[in-house]
């Protein structure tokens, strides 16, 4: 087959020369382009021999020595390390970051109890005990939509009201170390509220390293009493209602933090012979102490009369008392206070020194009136009003 194949392709190489030469010989005053394309054509004629015959053509190669490369069943490839080694990191993240500590927050409110056009007061109070500065921190209080934001204060930081979603959020940074925020919001409720009246509320404080939440706080409608009338024939009887006694006895040194502050209550006549112990007037003395806290402050107090070296009898010593002030309030100490303590008439002009203890320490602020009167005016009508306003620090602060 192979031989026939040959004799094929020499017969087919000897009629092509004599093509060529033929060829050749014909155009050679046409020029290297036909000569070209005649190349071209030849090429095409041999493409098309191939096709017709259905043979592949075979060169001679009985002269030339083949060495097969064979490929190899199990080619080795060059191994990846299951593991590979990596540059380490010159700063690596530590695998337990240390966690931040949160600021103590408490949240209340006041009253507890309320109807539809009630005013309630939620206070938040936000403490930063870390021992570091807290940054960003950002306390949001979501308000029902069923009551109404009459007012808002702080005093760190910055408040604001979504009036959208009735929202209150205050923004402090930073909240120092030993810094204590006192955010007080006041609601009114609104007639579409649930009936009863019941709601619940805490509020969200985020900062940078975390996030926690206050305690909730609760509010509820006062029950309903119905009175039961009494049988026929039976006189109604009205519960008499006695108070508790409003202080009692208190140790002078249990309390820490010490405020003493002068008082002058009552009228002041003036005399015809030396001097009074003041100016012919009228006098009165107001303390306000104010409770900002969320909790109850005990405080205590007990007013020393002054007396004279003059005066063969020292007034009597006075027992302290002691009561608490509520959260969010003021307390006011006023003459009729120490006239009640003291056990001297209100038409008794006095004046001294009250000790006010407390077990923290509390703005103190006292308010000292006094109507003056013209000694030489024998109506006493008096002739003018001075006010003078005072803020107290502790004289003791022993905390």
């Amino acid at each position: 087959m192979l031989k026939l194949i040959k004799d094929a392709y020499l017969t087919f190489e000897h009629w092509m020369d004599d093509v060529v030469d033929y060829w050749l010989e014909l155009l050679r005053p046409f020029g290297v382009r036909l000569t070209l394309g005649l190349l071209g054509l030849v090429v095409l004629m041999g493409i098309l021999f191939w096709q017709v015959t259905g043979s592949v053509m075979a060169f001679d190669v009985s002269g030339l020595t083949v060495t097969p490369t064979s490929i190899p069943n199990n080619p080795t490839a060059t191994p990846i390390p299951s593991n590979p080694t990596s540059t380490p990191d010159p700063n690596p993240p530590p695998s337990n970051p240390p966690e931040v500590e949160a600021p103590i927050v408490l949240k209340s409110v006041n009253p507890q109890e309320a109807t539809v056009g009630s005013l309630v007061t939620f206070s938040i109070v936000v403490r930063n005990t870390t021992g570091a500065p807290v940054s960003k921190v950002r306390v949001r209080d979501p308000i029902p939509n069923y009551l109404e934001v009459i007012n808002v204060n702080t005093s760190l930081g910055r408040a604001e009201l979504n009036l959208d979603n009735n929202v209150v959020n205050v923004y402090i940074d930073p909240l120092r170390d030993g810094d204590v925020a006192t955010i007080s919001i006041q609601v009114r409720v609104l007639a579409i509220a649930p009936r009863p009246v019941s709601f619940c509320n805490a509020a969200q404080i985020t900062f940078n390293g975390g996030a926690v939440s206050t305690n909730q706080v609760c509010v509820s409608e006062p029950p309903t009493t119905s009175e039961t009338p009494p049988p026929s024939g039976e006189i109604p009887t009205t519960p008499v209602v006695v108070d508790p006694p409003p202080t009692t006895p208190i140790i002078d040194d249990e309390l820490p933090v010490r405020y003493m502050i002068n008082f002058t209550c009552g009228y002041q006549p003036g005399v015809e012979v030396g001097e009074p112990p003041v100016k012919a007037g009228n006098y009165a003395t107001s303390i306000n102490i104010h409770n900002y806290s969320v909790q109850p402050i005990t405080y205590s107090r007990r007013p020393s009369l002054y007396y004279s070296e003059l005066e063969s009898v020292r007034p009597p010593l006075i027992d302290r008392l002691a009561s608490e002030i509520p959260p969010q309030s003021v307390l006011e100490i006023n003459c009729n206070d120490v006239w009640k303590q003291a056990g001297v008439s209100p038409d008794v002009f006095i004046k001294g020194m009250i000790d006010i203890g407390l077990d923290a320490k509390l703005p103190v602020v006292a308010v000292f009136t006094t109507s003056i009167v013209d000694p030489m005016d024998i109506t006493e009508t008096g002739a003018g009003i001075s006010i003078d306003v005072e803020y107290f620090e502790p004289f003791i602060d022993g905390r």
